[in-house]
């Protein structure tokens, strides 16, 4: 965390987390850095049809991921009129 550059968010995809045998990185969060962890449900509960899964951090960090997410760009008027063609 020393080296990020200042303003960047770290993404960390724990997806396989359960079965590595290795630390979260949520104590990152909870001490309050530039990180957001993605967890599923589809890997360790068998759920991979639903596609279900979520997002720890702190919430102005969350909200940024949401802002950037490809379902939010296409709820943006730009990209339903490119859909018209």
């Amino acid at each position: 965390m020393a080296n990020k550059p200042k303003g960047a968010i770290v993404l960390v995809d724990e997806a396989y987390i359960h079965f590595a045998g290795v630390p979260s990185a949520l104590d990152l969060v909870k001490a309050g850095h530039d990180v957001i962890v993605l967890r599923t449900f589809s890997k360790i509960y068998g759920m991979a049809g639903i596609r279900c899964g979520f997002a720890i951090g702190r919430p102005e960090l969350v909200v940024q991921l949401g802002d950037r997410s490809a379902y939010s760009a296409m709820r943006s008027p730009r990209w339903r009129r490119r859909q018209r063609v």
